[in-house]
């Protein structure tokens, strides 16, 4: 699936908080990517996390600065409109694997390390968001927290990412 059709689908989900702070529509610079990233993953139900998600997305689509593959079957079931904050854990997935590039620039484009960094960063707000409702849970999260526990997650992951979206750059 396109990346930026799924940023589309994922703006028009997102619900903006009216911020006095945000109301001059700030910008999110490169710098402040893993920061924000790192603060959804803790606080994903935030007073201000949906405005954060909103500039997140908006980084996104305009940076030319990482490239990030939504690999079809990694994420599933997400997206999808019955999954519990599937939209918020989309946006995660991506904006996690954009903080990895930035981080470590020599994955800049490549499949599996973005792949694996957006996953871990899902499934840390995944964790917050069940913390505040244990109504909110997702089977098959459940399944690949308990692998990343475990230390398995990477070679689960890979042959799905690879299959579905190559090797990358």
């Amino acid at each position: 699936m396109k990346l930026a059709s799924l940023l589309s689908v994922l703006l028009a989900c997102v619900v903006l908080a009216p911020l006095p702070s945000l109301a001059a529509k700030p910008k999110v610079t490169t710098d402040q990517v893993v920061r924000l990233t790192r603060f959804l993953e803790e606080r994903p139900l935030d007073e201000n996390a949906p405005a954060i998600r909103a500039l997140l997305i908006d980084w996104e689509e305009k940076s030319n600065e990482v490239i990030d593959y939504v690999c079809e079957g990694v994420m599933a079931p997400i997206p999808d409109d019955d999954v519990p904050n599937s939209a918020e854990l989309l946006g995660q997935f991506i904006f996690g694997s954009a903080a990895h590039q930035i981080s470590t620039p020599a994955d800049k484009g490549k499949v599996v390390p973005g792949q694996l960094a957006g996953m871990r960063s899902m499934l840390k707000a995944y964790g917050a968001f069940l913390a505040a409702d244990p109504a909110a849970r997702i089977p098959r999260l459940d399944e690949l927290a308990s692998m990343d526990a475990a230390g398995t997650l990477p070679e689960y992951l890979a042959p799905i990412a690879i299959k579905a979206c190559g090797e990358g750059a």
